[in-house]
């Protein structure tokens, strides 16, 4: 049970990790999948049949925040977000969003 707990939270990140790996991926696509990841996440601890805890999950999920923040926010640039609001693919997702 333990195994298929942390497969659970593990997915995201390993498929993230192959994504980037691709060559014809930029920065914005690191900002674009942190925020799948972290939706993923959040998705997998609402559903009540997760099997995870409120505090596993409150755990799991300032782990996460504190890597998202690391990388992305306190980092020594912010290439990553530039690169997400400069690329014409992230801005539709971004006007489809919020209009």
């Amino acid at each position: 049970m333990e195994l298929k707990r942390l497969i659970k939270v593990l997915t995201p990140f390993a498929k993230t990790i192959a994504c980037l790996e691709s060559s014809q991926s930029n920065p914005a696509d690191v900002y674009l999948f942190w925020l799948a990841i972290l939706a993923s996440l959040k998705r997998l601890f609402d559903d009540d049949t997760s099997g995870f805890s409120i505090s596993e999950a409150g755990e799991i999920r300032a782990i996460a925040n504190a890597r998202f923040r690391e990388l992305l926010e306190e980092g020594p640039d912010d290439c990553y977000i530039s690169a997400f609001y400069l690329n014409p693919s992230a801005s539709i997702c971004i006007s489809v969003r919020f209009e």
